[in-house]
Order: C-alpha cells, then sequence, then structure tokens
C-alpha cells in the first residue's frame, strides 16, 4: 500500500493515554497516542477531539493544531477530515461507534485503546467493520510491541529452556480498597459513579487491566486458551468486580513443535495451565508474568527481567538449581511501544506489512475477559472458542 507522505493522522480523546502522560518525568517518551504520531516522520498530527473544551485547546497549543482543526465531537471531525489514521482514546463505551464511523469515513487504519468494548458483542462487530472496509484496526495491547517481550516470545518457541509446564501472571491495583464511590445526578439522587455501571465501564480491573496480562500471555506462550474456570468479588453496591482471579488452559498446538537443544525429538508442546489474578486492593500498582520451564525460569513485568537457566548445583551433590542465564539477550534497545507501533504503521502503509496487535488477534483476550466472567457467575468451567449469546456476563447475577 504506497501512500503519500506525510499521513494524516487525528486524535479522538485527548486524556492521558491520547497525550497527557507526555508530562510524565519519569516515563520514557514518546508514551502516548500523540507523541508517538508527532515523533516519526512519516506521520503529522492535523486534527484532535475531545468533549473537554480547555484540554482540547491544551492539546491543539501542545502540537500546534489550528482551532478550526479542534472538535468537540468523532462525527464533526470525520466529516471534515481526510485522514489516514485516526487514533482513539476515549472511554471504553465509546470505542465501538467511534471506530465504526470511521470505517464508514474511509478511514484505512485506527488504532484503539484497550480494551476493545464494554461486551464481547460489540468487540466482534469492531472486527468485523475493519474486515468489511478491508481497513486495519489496532487495539493497543502496548507489551507486545516492547523489545523485551518479543525476546520472551522467541525463547518459548525455540525451546530454549525446554518446555514449557506453567504460567502464573498477575496485574495488581487498587482497585477494591474502597467501594465505589457515590455522585449526586440531579433530582434523582444519588447514582453509583461510572465505574459501577456494567454498561457503562464493562468490567474491572480484569478488563481494563487484565486485558493487557491474557494478551501478553497468548502473546508469548504462542498458545490459545482451551477453557476457563473464574472468580469474582464486588462490592454489593456495584455491578463490576473489584478482584479476579482464574486459571486457563493454554493449548499446546501441533503446528508449533518444540526445536530447542532441551527439548529432545520433536514434538507437540504440551498443554499448560496458567493461573492469574487482577485488581485485588493493593496499594500498589504490579504486573508480572512467569514462565516455569523444563529447564528455566523467565520472569517479566513493569521492571522486572529475570532469566534462569537449569544448571549443576553447588550445594547439593546430584541436583541441579536455577542460576542466571547470562546468555540470554533482552534485547533492549529503548524503544517505546508508541515508537515501534508508528514503525510498524509506516511499514504497513508503505510495504503491507501487518503490524502486531491487530484486531483479530486482540479479541481472543476479549474473549478470555468475558468467559472468566461468565464462568465466575455460573459456576462452570468455560469452553473456547467463545460463543456467548449474553449481553454481558456481569448482568446474570446484578439482577438476581
Amino acid at each position: 500500500m504506497k501512500r503519500r507522505k506525510p499521513l494524516y493522522a487525528a486524535l479522538v480523546g485527548c486524556g492521558r493515554v491520547g497525550f497527557l502522560l507526555e508530562r510524565d518525568p519519569l516515563r520514557p517518551k514518546p508514551c502516548t497516542h500523540a507523541g508517538g504520531i508527532a515523533a516519526h516522520p512519516d506521520f503529522e498530527l492535523v486534527a484532535g477531539c475531545d468533549l473537554d473544551a480547555d484540554r482540547l485547546n491544551d492539546f491543539g497549543r501542545t502540537y500546534g493544531i489550528a482551532k478550526r482543526r479542534l472538535y468537540r465531537s468523532a462525527a464533526d471531525l470525520l466529516k471534515n477530515e481526510r485522514l489516514d489514521l485516526l487514533c482513539v482514546a476515549t472511554w471504553t463505551e465509546s470505542h465501538d461507534a467511534i471506530v465504526r464511523q470511521a470505517f464508514s469515513a474511509g478511514v484505512p487504519a485506527v488504532v484503539c485503546e484497550k480494551p476493545m468494548a464494554v461486551t464481547y458483542a460489540q468487540a466482534r462487530a469492531m472486527v468485523s467493520a475493519a474486515r468489511r472496509a478491508g481497513a486495519l484496526l489496532l487495539i493497543n495491547h502496548s507489551r507486545r510491541w516492547l523489545p523485551e517481550y518479543r525476546a520472551v516470545r522467541l525463547a518459548v518457541a525455540s525451546g530454549r529452556f525446554g518446555a514449557l509446564r506453567h504460567v502464573q501472571g498477575c496485574v495488581l491495583t487498587s482497585f477494591g480498597l474502597r467501594p465505589p464511590e457515590k455522585r449526586v445526578e440531579g433530582r434523582a439522587g444519588e447514582a453509583p459513579s461510572w465505574h459501577a455501571v456494567i454498561e457503562k465501564s464493562g468490567g474491572g480491573p480484569l478488563l481494563h487491566d487484565g486485558t493487557h496480562l491474557l494478551d501478553i500471555v497468548f502473546y508469548v506462550t504462542g498458545r490459545r486458551p482451551a477453557w476457563v474456570e473464574g472468580r469474582i468479588e464486588r462490592h454489593a453496591n456495584a455491578g463490576i468486580e473489584h478482584h479476579a482471579t482464574g486459571r486457563i488452559l493454554l493449548e499446546g498446538r501441533p503446528d508449533q513443535p518444540l526445536r530447542g537443544p532441551r527439548c529432545g525429538r520433536l514434538r507437540r508442546p504440551p498443554d499448560v495451565e496458567f493461573c492469574f489474578e487482577a485488581g485485588g486492593a493493593r496499594r500498589y500498582f504490579h504486573f508480572e508474568v512467569e514462565l516455569w520451564f523444563e529447564s528455566g525460569r523467565i520472569v517479566i513485568g513493569n521492571g522486572i527481567r529475570i532469566a534462569e537457566i537449569s544448571v549443576p548445583s553447588n550445594r547439593y551433590s546430584g541436583f541441579q538449581d536455577l542460576a542466571e542465564d547470562r546468555e540470554f539477550s533482552w534485547d533492549t534497545n529503548h524503544a517505546t511501544a508508541d515508537q515501534v507501533s508508528m514503525e510498524e504503521l509506516a511499514r504497513w502503509f508503505s510495504d503491507g506489512v501487518p503490524p502486531e496487535n491487530r484486531a483479530e488477534e486482540a479479541i481472543l483476550s476479549q474473549a478470555a475477559v468475558f468467559a472468566t466472567y461468565e464462568s465466575a457467575v455460573r459456576g462452570r468451567r468455560i469452553f473456547f472458542p467463545y460463543r456467548s449469546s449474553l449481553r454481558h456476563p456481569l448482568l446474570i447475577r446484578a439482577k438476581k
């Protein structure tokens, strides 16, 4: 796909991941949609949209965008701008409509924030809309673009540490330290904040943060889920969960034989169990994935990189211990996810090379989230592929 340069891009949603996090002095830059666009020579950031006028004007001043190209509605932006790329960083409940409007307006590529949507049906509709339009839809599961996670994926596929035996992961947040706050809504009196309304939020930490965890585990292991068993906790006045735990059976695929020196003969990778936790009322944020192999271990997360390999023990005769694998390369070239994503998008526009994070892949983590919810409320194992006719699994118990 050959296109003229610069490629015109716009942002809908000028909040934290839209552009404000560029002001965080601790984060490597670029670290937002706007920052990534502005830093790449093939793209030009030409327009923006936000419901908050002050924030929208702040965005315009920061990136030198004329006021006539700052919009209060996505529909107006899409009507007046000819775009090559649209980045959507709005509330989750609006993703479905804005993405489909963009494809109807002829935008060839859309990057949408995670989670995809507040229901699994909406997520499927977004994928279908992209397919019908012959367009590209990416979901910002940003860790897929980080070189250290790609190094882990290569280690799993190559059999460097032998067969994968077990996976565990967590994304621990402050969600649940207190019940959802109340707010006054006109004469109707008190109503739950949007966090507690299933139709607006779609879910709690499993959806909003756990989608990163599930997606990156599916990515680095190269496996798909066979079934899930889930459990959730939620406050009495909340429709959504503040804590979720579960286990997923990850299927070893026969088309991915192990070939490493520690794997013996070629064979089908074994099925492995993946145990996870999301939320949990912690006074910190922690993201971590731990992979246990036949002959080693990898731990990767926010600020965490550990690679260990089996070696003869220096404590017990005839035993093996785990020690640092000093030959393992994390391939940390210091590129941020927003840099890599824009580079892959530029390559797609010029050469048609498909980027990571396509919606066809990202929807698997959405399916796993909603299958976990359904398992929790029904009290039974849910199998994949996930085919549910429910409007939303969390509404089952909420309406009893």
